[in-house]
């Protein structure tokens, strides 16, 4: 209860740090608070303090942890260059957190045997004492900048009321709902399966003190082996279907166990409970990615946090009281059915779920760098990501020539551009950069010469998109402007001009 009621507590307010904040403080904030407290608890271990203050300051370590996701949720969309990447980084993260599963459980076994759960606490200090160097060395080396707070939001929200109105705004995408209950249920079976494996090793199949740790193992080896398959399992257009093999999976497995438990069969279908677990993870968490907006994705993210913390609060508590009313059979069996009726329940909206998640979040994340699209509301800047196309270019490749007429706005998504008016270089434009807007606002040839430096892409914004969203939201209007009376041009534009909405623009 210490160690999981704070994970629930802490996710309304993680959900509105990373909203608001910059997610790689957020993610340096998380990390330096669990290297301090676990580095207490581990001190307060060897020291024999009472145990209160041990598991206080395990607690707070917990608690913190729950930034993480959130943070990382946000800043990913905002590094990577296109979908195809997002998708690679999620199979990342989630391969990594899988094999942690059996790392962190192999490892806590071997420090646990030297010298007891003190040096765990010293051993967890230490690796959250790297995380935190490794988040300062690569804030300070200037990588790709995190995207800015949303600046979209006008009133002071509670964070909790934040969570459950973003989680409101996400049943608007059809079949979202579903795969948020899959995702409070898979923490579920987190929950229940991190006491069965105890009670099944000790009482049911009577392997003495290393059996839950073998039993553990197993489950870790399942969620290596989705580790290795992942990116043949999820490089694919549709997830629902994988989420519906993985549910039915951790069914057939409950219930197969409930009903013969033995040592042959906890060892051959264990690994399936891991590999499914992982896969539900990463799969409905990718799905809400797709289907929420950037500027949601924090509080959507934190609610998932909070169904972690409730899902595995709810797990070890049903889980104990059937073991308690008729032994682990029941819970197995309970379990079991408990993900029949969860599966029966979503099927239905598992079907249209991938139809839904279509928000281009890697375009959007782009174009809030940009001025001209930084103040735009959510809906007006995800109809503008939705009308733009990616091109690929080369080095020496000219975009734009000074004279020309423009119809087109370009975003930099990855690449170098050189800016040149009159023979004279006025700019350099690399990724969260935009060229092309002086040409579209006022009505007039292209001012400058852009040409690529190095290879990359571009999003194109058609004229009529680009100028019905910028002039039509004033802010908008106005950063844009802003950003052209700071280019040293020649001459001087006329900031009146007309928008033909009814032109196509160019094919």
């Amino acid at each position: 209860m210490a160690l999981l009621a704070p994970i629930a507590l802490a996710a309304p307010a993680a959900g509105k740090a990373a909203q608001y904040q910059r997610p790689e403080r957020v993610r340096l904030f998380a990390y330096s608070v669990q290297t301090l407290a676990l580095g207490v608890a581990a001190i307060a271990a060897f020291a024999e303090a009472p145990a209160a203050l041990v598991v206080g300051c395990c607690a707070i370590a917990s608690g913190v942890f729950t930034f993480l996701g959130p943070a990382c949720a946000v800043l990913l969309p905002s590094i990577v260059r296109s979908a195809r990447e997002l998708t690679v980084a999620n199979l990342w993260v989630g391969s990594c957190e899988s094999v942690s599963t059996l790392a962190g459980s192999a490892l806590a076994t071997l420090l646990l045997a030297i010298h007891g759960p003190a040096l765990v606490l010293a051993g967890c200090a230490a690796l959250n004492l790297v995380s935190t160097l490794v988040t300062v060395r690569r804030s300070d080396a200037g990588g790709a900048p995190a995207p800015a707070p949303d600046r979209n939001a006008t009133e002071s929200v509670g964070a909790v009321r934040l969570v459950f109105r973003n989680i409101r705004a996400l049943r608007e995408r059809k079949g979202a709902t579903g795969v948020l209950a899959i995702t409070a249920g898979q923490y579920v079976l987190v929950g229940a399966f991190d006491l069965i494996i105890v009670v099944l090793a000790k009482d049911q199949l009577s392997l003495g003190e290393s059996g839950p740790g073998l039993l553990a193992t197993s489950v870790g080896v399942g969620a290596l082996f989705c580790a290795l398959t992942s990116t043949f399992l999820v490089r694919r257009d549709r997830l629902g279907p994988l989420l519906v093999g993985a549910l039915a999976s951790v069914t057939v497995v409950s219930l197969v166990l409930g009903i013969a438990p033995a040592l042959a069969t906890a060892l051959v279908l264990l690994p399936v409970v891991g590999f499914s677990r992982a896969l539900l993870d990463l799969t409905s968490r990718m799905l809400l990615q797709r289907a929420t907006p950037p500027n949601s994705v924090g509080g959507i993210f934190a609610a998932i946090e909070l169904c972690a913390g409730v899902g595995m609060l709810t797990g070890s508590i049903i889980t104990q009281v059937l073991i308690a009313a008729d032994g682990v059979d029941a819970a197995l069996i309970g379990l079991g059915i408990f993900f029949a009726a969860l599966l029966l329940l979503t099927m239905r909206s598992l079907r249209v779920a991938d139809d839904s998640a279509d928000i281009p979040i890697v375009a959007i994340s782009l174009l809030r760098r940009i001025p001209a699209f930084a103040l735009l509301p959510p809906l007006a800047l995800e109809t503008v990501a939705r009308a733009a196309t990616e091109i690929s270019v080369v080095a020496g490749e000219v975009v734009v020539t000074e004279g020309e007429q423009g119809d087109r706005f370009y975003a930099v998504a990855d690449g170098s551009f050189d800016v040149v008016t009159g023979g004279r270089h006025v700019a350099t434009s690399e990724r969260g950069a935009g060229f092309g807007e002086v040409a579209l606002l006022a009505n007039v040839a292209r001012t400058a010469t852009v040409t690529a430096t190095r290879a990359g892409s571009l999003l194109v914004i058609h004229r009529v998109p680009f100028l019905t969203a910028v002039t039509g939201f004033e802010p908008s209007r106005q950063a844009a402007w802003g950003t052209i009376h700071t280019l040293e041009f020649d001459g001087e534009f006329d900031s009146e001009f007309e928008v033909d909405v009814d032109d196509p623009g160019s094919p």
